[in-house]
């Protein structure tokens, strides 16, 4: 079974003080390399390229008591072309 965790989009800079991608973020949370947000962080993009890639950032939504995703958090990334 993969975890699923939320986390508010500063989350890195409350556990380390600085912007983690998500490599670095579910590594040091031993946790698989997806992040669950309804940002697009349109204003990273340019400085995170990876931001790009297919799947990364997983839309998602609590609905009548259910997590409802865009995307399965078991398929693996793909990279943006």
């Amino acid at each position: 079974m993969t975890p699923l965790v939320w986390f508010d989009a500063n989350a890195g800079y409350l556990i380390s003080q600085k912007y983690r991608r998500e490599q670095s973020f579910s590594k040091a949370l031993g946790l698989p390399a997806r992040i669950v947000t309804n940002d697009r962080y349109r204003d990273w993009v340019e400085t995170y390229p990876i931001l790009k890639t297919r799947d990364l950032l997983i839309k998602g939504c609590w609905r009548d008591g259910d997590v409802i995703l865009s995307a399965s958090l078991q398929e693996p990334l793909k990279e943006a072309a």
